[in-house]
């Protein structure tokens, strides 16, 4: 065994392997109801961010002679918000899309409004890898728009307008690659969660023994 645990030559293999995931390599395939998420895929290249999900789970104290121990509680995947942001665009599509959006979900100025959220209300978007290949992909269920944000105009600037838009979401899961579409998100039904994580772990054992692939 070597004397060092590692050095520029195993972290080499190990980066040429397995690779690095970049910033721009994240792609919407779908965006709330099919009817709004048609039109916002229509110009889905001026989305600029989003974020995969992070996880928590809370610790949970239990006292026992006269001292304290923790043990792990339910793991968080729900009740979240996610934010994409968006360039602003001269024909307002986008936009205009999600205002039309937010009003359908709940207009107090008519006080009607659907205040539910169906099982086509769903945020779906992969990472790709180089070869603009999807080998990741998340699900946000149930969302609807908590935040649409201002677009700040300014007579003295030519800058491109951004903005974002948050959505709250019931929970968000796994989504299996091999049941959508890339042009609108279509899926068939989702299998069992346990199985894409499988998925997962073959294509890294894979990567893990298989020579450098650049």
């Amino acid at each position: 065994m070597s004397d060092e645990l590692f050095n520029l030559r195993t972290a080499k293999e190990a980066f040429d392997k397995h690779g690095f995931v970049r910033e721009h390599q994240l792609r919407l395939i779908k965006v709330g109801p099919t009817e709004y998420s048609n039109e916002i895929l229509r110009a889905s290249e001026y989305a600029t961010t989003a974020s995969i999900p992070d996880l928590t789970r809370e610790g949970k104290e239990v006292p026992f002679a006269g001292s304290r121990l923790k043990q792990p509680g339910q793991l968080q995947i729900g009740a979240g918000t996610t934010t994409i942001g968006w360039r602003g665009s001269e024909s307002f599509i986008i936009r205009n899309t999600l205002e039309k959006w937010a009003f359908a979900d709940g207009n107090p100025l008519t006080g009607s409004g659907n205040f539910c959220t169906g099982p086509d209300a769903t945020i779906q978007f992969v990472v790709v890898n180089n070869n603009g290949q999807p080998i990741r992909g998340y699900e946000f269920v149930g969302v609807f728009i908590e935040n649409l944000g201002e677009m700040p105009f300014n007579n003295e600037s030519d800058n491109i307008i951004n903005y974002d838009c948050s959505f709250g979401y019931s929970f968000w899961e796994p989504l299996d690659l091999g049941a959508i579409r890339l042009d609108f998100g279509d899926k068939s039904p989702a299998q069992d969660k346990t199985e894409l994580f499988d998925e997962y772990e073959k294509e890294i054992e894979r990567r893990d023994n298989t020579p450098a692939e650049c």
